[in-house]
């Protein structure tokens, strides 16, 4: 008798090749495995093998990719969805490392490009669809780093930008029509002009308040039909599974695994410039953006509808400080909210009964600083106003 090679062994040979695949297949046979189970062992040793090494060259830069697949899928058997797998999870990240400091660096100078007018929107997006950025990813960074800088002007611009965001990390979205962009400027123009003939009482008042009442009806009809053009995720699958015949468990691992958290990591700096302009436009002078447009847009960045309500009440409401104790508890209120305690909704009609009470007791102080006849009635008004809001305060 004589002791048959470890599995340890033949590992090592094959490693350094000092056997070849004929012996290796023997040993293996040797050590009592048939079949299915033998070729399946001979499989796993080369590619076990083949892998580091293949990586190891591959990261020095003395072999392409293809080689990589070749020897892996082509002479080693691995199945391709495998290392369609591998390609993501390990060789992007060596090619990332190879490149990492170059990559940054290249995107920036197309973006310094793209705002110095020496590319156009379709120059960048191309340049940056070759630096591998899928086209809505693309068309997302050009969107909120070129186009946004100067700041969108109307709401539907603020929603064109957030629909680009929920398409480049791969949420459902609508793509917002260009005419529809049109009719929101028009309003929104028709608007600062018929406020500043207000305000300088001018004749074409009418004629303006009848133009906007008409860009008003033309522009809700039309987001009206916006509201039904969803392309969602059931679409793209569609596409990829039914169409071009996509494995539907591969399907789910992409979409579980890769293009959700890929694409927002891949997207992730110019994400956080998204919020920032919403938040932007809803603190301009006059606003740009509505309470309720602001936490449209916000939960349509994923963001829940009380997160979307803290968000505003703190970083818009909440920049000039609240006034009264009611202002603040709402504040709490929505933070709890926001973080999933128990928490209870701040009517209306207390925030406007706190206020109440407290200009009441201003106005009192001044009148008594003063020794002003109207102390008497200020102290009936401020005593009304304190019951009617305890009261409304206890319910």
């Amino acid at each position: 008798t004589w002791n048959i090679p470890t599995r340890v062994d033949v590992r090592r040979w094959w490693d350094m090749r000092s056997i070849d695949e004929t012996e290796l297949r023997s040993i293996y046979h040797r050590q009592g495995y048939h079949g299915k189970d033998l070729d399946n062992y001979v499989k796993w040793t080369k590619i076990y093998v083949d892998f580091p090494d293949l990586m190891a060259r591959y990261s020095k830069g003395w072999i392409p990719i293809e080689e990589v697949k070749h020897q892996l899928v082509e002479v080693d058997k691995m199945p391709e969805d495998r290392f369609e797998e591998l390609l993501q999870t390990k060789i992007k990240a060596v090619q990332e490392e190879r490149i990492a400091e170059t990559t940054a660096l290249t995107r920036s100078l197309i973006i310094r490009g793209a705002k110095e007018e020496k590319l156009t929107r379709d120059e960048t997006i191309e340049l940056l669809m070759l630096k591998n950025y899928n086209l809505w990813e693309a068309e997302y960074i050009y969107d909120i780093e070129v186009g946004a800088a100067s700041s969108p002007e109307t709401p539907m611009e603020y929603r064109q930008l957030v629909e680009s965001y929920r398409h480049a990390v791969g949420l459902d979205f609508k793509e917002v029509p260009p005419e529809l962009l049109e009719a929101d400027r028009k309003r929104s123009d028709l608007r600062i002009k018929l406020a500043d003939a207000r305000s300088r009482a001018a004749p074409e008042v009418p004629e303006l308040e009848a133009a906007l009442e008409i860009a008003e009806v033309t522009f809700q009809n039309m987001k009206a039909g916006y509201k039904n053009g969803w392309i969602n995720l059931e679409d793209v699958k569609a596409q990829l599974v039914t169409v071009d015949g996509m494995k539907e468990e591969r399907f789910e691992e992409l979409l579980q695994t890769k293009i959700k958290a890929v694409q927002e990591e891949r997207v992730a700096s110019t994400t956080a410039l998204t919020r920032s302009l919403i938040i932007k436009g809803a603190k301009a002078v006059p606003p740009k953006l509505t309470r309720e447009e602001t936490i449209e847009l916000l939960m349509l960045k994923n963001y829940d509808k009380w997160e979307a309500e803290y968000i505003y009440d703190i970083e818009v409401t909440g920049a000039a400080s609240p006034e009264t104790p009611m202002e603040y508890r709402q504040l709490v209120e929505s933070y709890r909210h926001a973080v999933g305690l128990d928490f209870k909704e701040v009517p209306p009609e207390l925030l406007e009964a706190d206020r109440k009470r407290s200009d009441l007791r201003i106005k009192l102080a001044d009148a008594r600083s003063r020794a002003a006849p109207e102390v008497p009635e200020l102290e009936a008004a401020l005593e009304i106003a304190e019951v009617t809001f305890q009261n409304m305060k206890a319910g």
